[in-house]
């Protein structure tokens, strides 16, 4: 028979052997916990109660700390993969880019009239200034000598 089988528990309770069991359990004292083991129980479970605050507490400063160092790491990897793929100094792109650079910094430190020895289309006012960059782009493709 199965502990949870209740239509057979009256009828065993009713048998000689289950009224001797039930007189034995109706003797019983009734024990109550002491109050030292009270004490005892109340001591671990507030020893219990300050590690599990201390660590939430943890947890707490830990969760963003993680998602800061995720976040940096991330950026640190988009960084790397940026510098590994610009270009390499002997292409067109990178000598394209290093004039680039030359001029806005001769246009920061000469001003806007002057940049590298060239004046700009408004101060000349045409398109014959048009012309003369084309023609300076033209022969840096031509110098590199890259064929598309």
């Amino acid at each position: 028979m199965s502990h949870f089988d209740e239509r057979a528990a009256p009828s065993e309770l009713d048998t000689a052997e289950g009224l001797k069991i039930s007189s034995l359990v109706a003797n019983l004292d009734d024990e109550s916990p002491s109050l030292a083991w009270r004490s005892d129980l109340n001591e671990t479970l507030r020893a219990e109660s300050n590690r599990l605050q201390r660590r939430r507490r943890v947890v707490f400063w830990l969760r963003p700390a993680m998602g800061l160092a995720f976040a940096a790491s991330l950026m640190g990897v988009v960084f790397l993969r940026s510098v590994a793929e610009s270009p390499s100094s002997n292409s067109l792109e990178a000598k394209l880019v290093s004039e680039f650079r030359a001029v806005a910094a001769s246009s920061e430190v000469a001003g806007p009239t002057a940049v590298a020895g060239v004046e700009l289309a408004s101060s000349r006012g045409g398109s014959s200034d048009r012309s003369q960059e084309d023609e300076m782009w033209n022969q840096l493709v031509d110098e590199n000598a890259i064929s598309l």
